[in-house]
């Protein structure tokens, strides 16, 4: 898909989708639960929709209509499974812990760039209890069941791991204790995970670096999914940037990481009001900042464009796992900022943005990456020449309404071609 996005003054209220990051959690915790849940939320995204066609595949029933989802538990007496996680890291890592946990067979594919994102540690972690593998990269066989209840696993590249794990074990009728080892990367999902899970019954508890799960189950019929923070992101953004945006259905207590997002905005000097759940950002006048990203790597993008217009020098430290995800996203946002006319530079660790003046009139082709495609369309809208957007499209792995949305506030966006 081709799309034209040109200056545009932008004032209006965001619905924000139902988070992605939930979404996958609550699909697996309802599926591996005893009887049906009700899932109040939008399930849209292709990774969500992946990590639905894989439970299916597993014999859960999935029925949506609006925003509820009748999710029945997955059929226990399946010993094989093919399954592909497409382009979903997430699905991936999930449901190979999840069937490592059941004792059941799986052949699992993904994308081309899936196959090159990292699976180590968790390959090790698994294979030291019980767990064999065809090969150590996609596509693979997996076979055998976990032989213990007690599980260490390093969470440095991905916390993934360790939420696929604690997911895995939620099928389990006994007690496991996931210990996760020093240095954890996105802790904040870890949390999100632990959360989502006591949401759907499961008792659970935290102890440090170690989540113990027991097999008791309060019953629960329902389980509500709020509004996904790294969506409400770009939006944030816009409205610091150009215009007046209020961003309706994220919840002040998430806890989802990337909400930090509002206190990135607010340190750079961005104008934020909070009333009555609602936050509302306007057009500020911005100066450089320094951001950690190690627990919010899916910002970093995004963040980016904040700061290429701000006043002065920032930079962004723990920048280094960027280039393990959708795309090389260290290289692409260095390469993103380039064309608005910004020079940035990174040591590998961290990226340094001289903020400045932006300039449009290009042809951009994307990655096929959506936070890099949604970054670069919040710019395109600022600038005093019309920028186009080649592979736009790719948007639709979380937030398939994105230019719908964008376009109801006042955004100047033509689709060229589909």
């Amino acid at each position: 898909m081709i799309v034209k996005v040109s200056k545009s003054r932008i004032c209006g209220n965001v619905v924000i989708p139902s988070s992605k990051s939930e979404m996958h959690r609550a699909l697996i915790c309802a599926a591996l639960g005893d009887a049906a849940k009700t899932i109040l939320g939008d399930l849209s995204g292709d990774d969500v929709l992946v990590t639905k066609r894989c439970l299916e595949a597993l014999g859960s029933n999935i029925t949506i209509k609006d925003n509820t989802i009748i999710v029945t538990p997955i059929n226990r007496n399946i010993k094989e499974v093919s399954m592909n996680a497409e382009s979903s890291g997430s699905t991936l890592r999930f449901m190979l812990c999840i069937c490592a946990m059941l004792g059941i067979t799986v052949n699992m594919d993904g994308s081309a760039r899936l196959r090159e994102r990292p699976l180590d540690d968790l390959i090790d972690t698994l294979s030291k209890n019980g767990i064999t593998f065809s090969s150590t990269k996609l596509p693979f066989t997996m076979s055998g069941k976990v032989n213990t209840d007690k599980i260490e696993v390093s969470a440095k590249v991905s916390s993934q791991y360790a939420t696929g794990l604690m997911l895995g074990a939620v099928a389990l009728k006994q007690t496991t204790i996931i210990s996760i080892l020093a240095g954890i990367a996105s802790k904040d999902y870890i949390k999100l995970t632990a959360k989502v899970m006591a949401d759907a019954g499961v008792r659970i508890e935290n102890r440090g670096q170690t989540y113990i799960i027991f097999p008791d189950r309060k019953p629960v019929s329902s389980i509500k999914v709020s509004g996904d923070w790294s969506s409400a992101a770009f939006f944030a953004v816009l409205g610091a940037l150009n215009g007046n945006i209020s961003l309706l259905g994220v919840d002040k207590t998430s806890t989802q990481g990337d909400k930090q997002i509002i206190n990135i905005i607010r340190s750079a000097g961005g104008n934020i009001e909070y009333n009555k759940g609602v936050y509302t950002l306007s057009e500020s006048k911005l100066h450089g900042i320094t951001f950690d990203a190690k627990n919010y790597p899916d910002l970093v993008p995004v963040v980016s464009i904040l700061l290429a217009n701000a006043e002065g020098t920032s930079t962004i430290t723990n920048v280094d796992r960027l280039k393990v995800k959708e795309s090389d996203r260290l290289s692409e946002t260095i390469k993103l900022l380039s064309q608005f006319g910004i020079n940035s530079e990174t040591d590998g660790s961290t990226l340094t943005i001289y903020g400045g003046k932006l300039v449009g009139g290009k042809e951009i082709v994307l990655p096929d990456d959506h936070r890099m495609a949604m970054s670069a369309a919040v710019a395109g809208v600022c600038l005093d020449e019309p920028t186009t957007l080649v592979n736009a499209e790719c948007v639709s792995k979380s937030y398939p309404r994105f230019f719908e949305d964008l376009k109801s506030i006042g955004g100047n966006v033509d689709v060229l071609s589909v």
